[in-house]
């Protein structure tokens, strides 16, 4: 339904407000986030602001977490 939906909405160039992965090079991780999405793709992330110090620590916590999840994993 999720891959449906999306394949809509770059078809029909929708400008929809959709969750989608995508790679962070800096950061070395996939996350999903809001974005907008058209006949292009992915046109614009939706991302809330932090301050730039809570932003390094949350990414941080965040990298550490998903890298063990998929060490765990063995993926």
């Amino acid at each position: 339904m999720a891959t449906r939906r999306i394949v809509e909405a770059i078809l029909r160039d929708e400008h929809s407000i959709l969750t989608v992965s995508s790679y962070n090079q800096l950061e070395d991780v996939y996350y999903s986030v809001p974005n907008i999405v058209g006949r292009n793709g992915q046109q614009l992330k939706i991302c809330p602001e932090f301050e730039k110090v809570r932003k390094r620590k949350v990414r941080k916590i965040l990298k550490r977490f998903l890298k063990d999840i998929i060490k765990e994993l063995e993926l």
